[in-house]
């Protein structure tokens, strides 16, 4: 073999070596870059996720804050229902007392009747007028024992003495107007009263329920937070997991291609050795 064919096949295997060399750089600095990359994104994650966190616990903190806000609310619109009734109860309690009282004393008196007739202090005196005005009219006529006479008085007398127990009754009765007044007035308190306590009541239900509906609505808005950041977090893990995976696929194919390039950088430096030790043999054959 002559010179010229060792320096063929040296600046091949020269050229081999220095092929492999920058094909390795190449690789390191790509497979470095690849690293930086997933560490790049795998930073970027954690961050994401370190704020996807603090916004959910803020949102959430958020909700519970409006739900304790609203029951005091609900509470503090609940009891001062319930001490305005109280105070309208016991304004109207002495009209309710006093008519639960005139009622019993209606009542008494009705059971009672009248009692029995007695006459007015002037009756018998207005009686006595009458008759003498009769007996003084029969005298002046001449007819004072006829029977007219005595039908005249006897009538008169019955006028009287009806138109007299009349006038008692009418007296009984409007005895029982003023009781039957003030009851009338207790039970009208007690029907306000009652509707008071119905107005209450129906409002307190009202309270109740719009604090619950408000209380559901705050705790379904913490659910949908705590579903959106697992959303949210299992998106974030996925893209993280898929950037590292495509770098890892990366680095491998970068490796597999730097061992490619060696391998033809020294497939092509053992062939150019042999083609030129062959070349040379064959020209001192047939020099």
């Amino acid at each position: 073999m002559s010179w010229a064919d060792v320096a063929i096949g040296g600046g091949a295997l020269v050229g081999a070596v220095v092929s492999s060399s920058a094909s390795s750089s190449a690789a390191k600095s790509q497979s470095q870059a690849s690293q930086y990359a997933t560490d790049a994104q795998s930073s970027a994650s954690e961050k994401t996720i370190a704020a996807q966190l603090q916004a959910a616990g803020m949102s959430a903190s958020a909700a519970l804050e409006a739900a304790k806000i609203q029951a005091e609310s609900a509470n503090y619109a609940t009891d001062k229902q319930w001490e305005m009734y109280q105070q309208t109860r016991s304004d109207q309690l002495p009209w309710l007392k006093a008519g639960t009282k005139a009622l019993g004393a209606l009542q008494d008196k009705i059971y009672a009747g009248p009692g029995e007739f007695t006459a007015s202090p002037g009756y018998q005196f207005r009686l006595d007028q009458g008759n003498k005005n009769i007996l003084a009219n029969s005298a002046a006529t001449g007819n004072l024992a006829s029977g007219r006479t005595l039908k005249a008085l006897e009538s008169y007398g019955q006028d009287y003495a009806s138109n007299e127990y009349q006038n008692f009754l009418n007296q009984y009765y409007q005895s029982l107007a003023p009781l039957q007044s003030l009851s009338g007035l207790g039970q009208s308190t007690a029907t306000s009263i009652g509707q008071a306590g119905t107005s209450a009541a129906n409002s307190v239900a009202g309270i109740q329920s719009a604090y619950g509906n408000q209380v559901g609505q705050s705790y379904g808005n913490l659910a949908n937070i705590y579903g959106n950041l697992g959303n949210n977090l299992a998106t974030t893990y996925q893209n993280n997991g898929n950037a590292m995976a495509q770098n890892i696929m990366n680095q491998g194919n970068i490796s597999a291609a730097n061992s490619i390039n060696q391998s033809n950088a020294w497939t092509n430096a053992i062939n150019q050795g042999i083609s030129s030790y062959m070349m040379g043999s064959a020209m001192k054959l047939w020099g």
